[in-house]
């Protein structure tokens, strides 16, 4: 369960669904204390470049096996929104 990799990262997790904002909160926080702040827009990226980015994650050798990984279904739309949910800090 990813609540159980999480524990070190964001302790008290459960696994619910309803925690997955607090999660990713967390894990942003953690990034940010490791060193690595940067969020898309920061590299440059905005909101018009979703699209191409979604689509490169599809198209580039490779990425498939990857997103086949993934904990839950990486579908376009699911794709689509963690490059939209990746733009800016979730923490403000």
């Amino acid at each position: 369960m990813l609540s159980d990799v999480l524990v070190s990262i964001v302790p008290g997790q459960k696994g619910d669904p309803a925690e997955a904002e607090s999660a990713a909160k967390g894990v942003e926080k953690w990034l940010i204390a490791s060193g690595a702040p940067e969020k898309l827009a920061d590299e440059g990226f905005s909101a018009a470049d979703i699209d191409k980015l979604t689509e490169l994650a599809f198209t580039t050798p490779s990425l498939n096996f990857l997103l086949s990984l993934a904990p839950d279904k990486a579908d376009r739309a699911a794709v689509r929104q963690i490059y939209a949910d990746s733009l800016t800090p979730l923490n403000k």
